[in-house]
């Protein structure tokens, strides 16, 4: 049985970011559970009861925006957090993912230590700022 507070569900179509994230989180102590497209991830996400969820924002059928209302919309998975990862907004607009229900935003190119530190506060109860 995988230890919950040490999975990661990372949702993300690119196949090599999809590897980057497995290596940072395996090195960080965490288990990623991978999801290419997002197709049944609620039931995933049910099953795995992971620390938190690394959302890719621009997947090829669906938007991570829809993915995560279909996560958060669910009673028992609507405390899981979801970190909005994308290249196609700057830092700044952090504000607009907080808003739309997303935990936490981290901008790609994704840096190694603030990917860590994200989860890792996940992992240990705290949400960060």
């Amino acid at each position: 049985m995988q230890d919950e507070r040490k999975t990661v569900v990372v949702v993300e179509d690119n196949a090599l970011n999809m590897k980057l994230f497995e290596q940072i989180l395996q090195q960080g102590g965490f288990t990623a559970i991978p999801s290419l497209d997002g197709h049944g991830l609620v039931e995933l996400v049910r099953g795995a009861r992971p620390t938190c969820i690394l959302m890719d924002i621009q997947l090829p059928h669906v938007s991570g925006f829809d993915l995560m209302k279909q996560v958060k919309g669910e009673a028992d998975l609507r405390e899981t957090p979801i970190v909005a990862v994308t290249a196609y907004a700057p830092g700044h607009e952090r504000n607009r993912f907080l808003d739309a229900g997303f935990d936490a935003f981290l901008p790609k190119p994704i840096s190694v230590r603030v990917l860590l530190s994200t989860v890792g506060q996940f992992s240990g109860g705290a949400v960060p700022a």
